[in-house]
């Protein structure tokens, strides 16, 4: 087993996930979207796949996405808002922004209880304590 996981990439949070997740605090019912708090970001070189862009874009909350990537300052090739055609620049930079851009070290917070969740490694940690 210990091998399996040597032969595994590096997991790192991209801003994918940060996008779809939410908090799941008990008593919490507006625990989205998470405040994003990156100490430390990578950029991680993925091929770029403009079919898988276009079919996560419907699940994916541009607003956040733009928001969170202007406060990361990695949004300089994305729009305000989405415009109704989508060339293939545009899906590049969302590419980039999703899927290249990776959250190595820092804290996601819930925007209702305003629990900290700690990223680790690209990995955040979202189990309670309590």
């Amino acid at each position: 087993p210990s091998l399996f996981f040597a032969l595994l990439p590096a997991c790192s949070m991209r801003l994918l996930t940060h996008n779809l997740m939410t908090s799941h605090v008990p008593g919490v019912t507006h625990g989205y979207p998470l405040l994003l708090k990156a100490a430390e970001l990578s950029v991680v070189e993925v091929e770029f796949n403009a079919d898988f862009i276009l079919r996560m874009l419907p699940r994916i909350n541009y607003e956040v996405l733009f928001a969170t990537a202007r406060s990361l300052d990695v949004h300089q090739n994305l729009p305000e808002a989405l415009p109704e055609q989508l060339g293939e620049a545009l899906l590049r930079a969302l590419h980039h922004v999703l899927m290249e851009v990776q959250v190595q070290t820092g804290e996601l917070e819930c925007p209702e209880s305003h629990r900290i969740f700690r990223i680790t490694r690209g990995i955040p940690n979202m189990l309670l304590d309590e």
